[in-house]
This record gives structure tokens, C-alpha cells and sequence, in this order.
């Protein structure tokens, strides 16, 4: 694999090397240290691939922040301007888009979620309800006009066609990316069968990654469990708003032995938290958020690590054949724990090992091989 990367890198170095890229973001990396870390990998396989890239923080603390965005729009002089949607702002932002692809820049726009799905987070939030409706008139009346100035408008899931309309053929439908390297591959944990069943969760907790589903899917697991039946460990791995509500519900459903919160985790600690892990939880409450498509770092990570894991939603890197991928019904049940159990098994007895998964993510969802579809087009 890493002939094969050397290969890519030389490919290029030899036609892309005088290419610079501005990327700025604005979003408080500590709100969001899982995506700040993807942009903070995807920067640096830029640069180790030949592009001189620069990444741009801005921290979204007070509205004003914002002028800082524009600001760096008006000072780049990169080849190539790759801008994380910034949402509300977006409307003062766009003209000043189309002056510098006027003037030669190739505009990007990172879209992290459809706008459709954007809205469905507004009303979800704990705004008043006059901000809520502000929130998304401005939403509704500013897209998708605003990425007109645009060459290209990266998606990540399935958008409505309202706010396709003549941005349509510029949009490219990708899938997340992560650095493998950056990602420890898991050690060997215990031959199967075994006592206890070791599930994880990585995430910045939210309401959409469904993690509650599994909590209720181990009480009723319990509920009928034989001496047979290996008992089950939850280690949930972040923190968030979510996170007092699936405590409560661990309380009230008496399960503290058996789910884990362990906080936010990373380096070593986070190392450590898979050691014993037989399975990963990605996003199984898409449904919430109205998604059936979605590229969850979390899968990647898990592939990454070498570990099989759960998923409610289609994925563009993971097709339904994928053996280490299971695919749960993207809805409020409970997850049946038994089955999981027992798909496990199979997976065992394939003898499936970690770095078999791991290839997978070097060849499909390393940011090596994104970053060929990000600056497709660009001259």
C-alpha cells in the first residue's frame, strides 16, 4: 500500500505542485474536536501531498467573528479558496466569493450537512422561538443563491431539490475522508466466543447518533438473557448535550455496570478505550436528523482501527456487501442485542482479520485518495 501511495503522490507532485489552498472554517474546535481533527488531517495530507495549504480557524464566539471570515476571503491569494459553509453569513459572504473567481480563484464550498437537514437541526436546537424563525427565513431565503459564486459545492449526504436548483450541476456528492496513518490499529482482543461483549461509541454526543437505542437494546437484552449469553459493556467515548439525558436513562433503567461514560478521550486514553472493543457504534439516529445517506468519521475511524461496526444509514464508501458493516433499521427501535451478538459470531468465524478492515480504509477512505475528487477540475 504505500508503493501504491508514493506512486499517487508522485502523480501529484507533478502537475499540481504550484497549487495553493486557503481553507478556513468557522466553527469552535472545541465544540467540534472530532471535525476539527478531520480538517486538521485533511490540511496536512495536502501539504504532504505537494499542495501549500493554509487553514484558518475562526471561532464563532460573537457574531462579529464572522468579519474575520471575510477578512481572510479578501486576503487570500491561493489558487484555490476552500470555504466550510458559514450558514447565516453566507449572504454577505457571496459576493465577495464571485469578485475573486472573477479574479481567477477556484471557489470551493464545503457543505458538512444539506441544508435541508440544517433546518431540521434549527428546530431541533433550544433557541426561542422568534430566533428559530429568523434562523430559518434566513436559512430559506439565502440558499441556494449564495453558492452560485461557487465552481464547486462539496455534499456529504442527499439534498432537496429546492436548494439544488441551479447549483445542481457544480454539486459533488463525496464521502468524508480520514488520515489512516494518524489512527492506531487495534490490538488483538480475546478469541471468540467470549464473557463480555465490548461495544463503543466515539462521538460529540447528539441526539442523532442514536446511542440511546442501544442502551434500551441492552435493558431488554437482560430482560430474557441465559448463563450462555456473554454479559455487554457499553463504553460511550465524548461528551455533549445529549449526554445527561442517556445518563439519566442508564439510572433509571439500572444499567451503570454496564454502560460507561468515559468522556471526551484522545491520544493514548483513546487508544486504550478500544482495547477490548469488539464492535463500533456509528450513527444509528440519522432518522432524527432525516438523513439516509450520511459519511460518518465515526465508520472511518472504526474501519481505520480495524474493528467491525453498526450503521442505520447507506453510506457512498460502504456498500450493502461490506462484511464488516451491519446495517440497522434506521428508526427509534431498540437494538436487538442478541443479533448483533450473533452477526458478530459470523464475523469471527470468517476469521476477518483487523488488518484486512484496515486495508480497506487505506485504499477507499484515506484523504489520499479524497483529495484526488476535492480538487478535480481545478487548473
Amino acid at each position: 500500500m504505500s508503493d501504491k501511495r508514493n506512486i499517487n503522490k508522485a502523480v501529484q507532485l507533478s502537475f499540481k505542485k504550484d497549487i495553493s489552498i486557503d481553507y478556513l472554517i468557522n466553527f469552535d474546535i472545541n465544540l467540534q474536536p472530532g471535525v476539527a481533527k478531520k480538517i486538521k488531517q485533511i490540511v496536512h495530507v495536502f501539504n504532504d501531498s505537494g499542495y501549500n495549504t493554509k487553514c484558518v480557524f475562526i471561532k464563532k464566539s460573537h457574531f462579529r467573528d464572522h468579519f474575520f471570515i471575510l477578512k481572510e476571503i479578501l486576503a487570500s491569494k491561493a489558487n484555490v479558496l476552500i470555504l466550510r459553509n458559514a450558514l447565516y453569513f453566507m449572504p454577505v459572504i457571496a459576493p465577495f466569493l464571485l469578485v475573486k473567481r472573477l479574479m481567477g480563484q477556484y471557489i470551493i464550498i464545503d457543505m458538512p450537512s444539506p441544508i435541508i437537514t440544517a433546518l431540521d437541526e434549527i428546530r431541533m436546537q433550544a433557541f426561542s422561538s422568534r430566533s428559530k424563525i429568523i434562523r430559518l427565513l434566513v436559512v430559506i431565503f439565502s440558499f441556494p443563491w449564495v453558492l452560485y459564486p461557487a465552481n464547486k459545492v462539496l455534499q456529504y449526504s442527499y439534498e432537496s431539490s429546492y436548494f439544488l436548483f441551479g447549483i445542481r450541476n457544480k454539486t459533488q456528492l463525496i464521502a468524508n475522508g480520514i488520515d489512516v496513518s494518524s489512527i492506531a490499529l487495534q490490538k488483538k482482543i480475546s478469541d471468540w466466543p467470549v464473557n463480555k461483549f465490548v461495544l463503543i461509541g466515539v462521538a460529540s454526543l447528539a441526539s442523532w447518533h442514536g446511542f440511546d437505542r442501544i442502551i434500551r437494546g441492552i435493558a431488554e437484552y437482560y430482560e430474557t438473557k441465559t448463563d450462555d449469553r456473554p454479559d455487554i459493556e457499553f463504553l460511550i467515548v465524548g461528551d455533549g448535550a445529549i449526554r445527561n439525558e442517556w445518563e439519566q436513562l442508564v439510572n433509571h433503567l439500572k444499567l451503570t455496570t454496564h454502560v460507561k461514560f468515559l468522556g471526551y478521550l484522545s491520544g493514548e486514553k483513546l487508544n486504550n478505550s478500544f482495547e477490548n472493543a469488539h464492535i463500533g457504534i456509528s450513527s444509528i439516529g440519522a432518522y432524527r436528523k432525516g438523513l439516509k445517506l450520511a459519511s460518518d468519521l465515526k465508520s472511518r475511524e472504526y474501519t481505520a482501527r480495524g474493528i467491525p461496526f453498526l450503521s442505520s444509514v447507506a453510506d457512498p464508501d460502504f456498500s450493502r456487501q461490506t462484511e464488516f458493516v451491519l446495517r440497522v433499521k434506521n428508526d427509534n427501535s431498540s437494538i436487538v442485542i442478541a443479533d448483533v451478538i450473533t452477526w458478530y459470531s459470523e464475523i469471527s468465524r470468517k476469521k476477518m482479520p483487523g488488518a484486512l478492515i484496515r486495508n480497506y480504509a487505506e485504499e477507499n477512505l484515506d484523504f489520499h485518495v479524497k483529495i484526488k475528487t476535492i480538487l478535480a477540475g481545478v487548473s
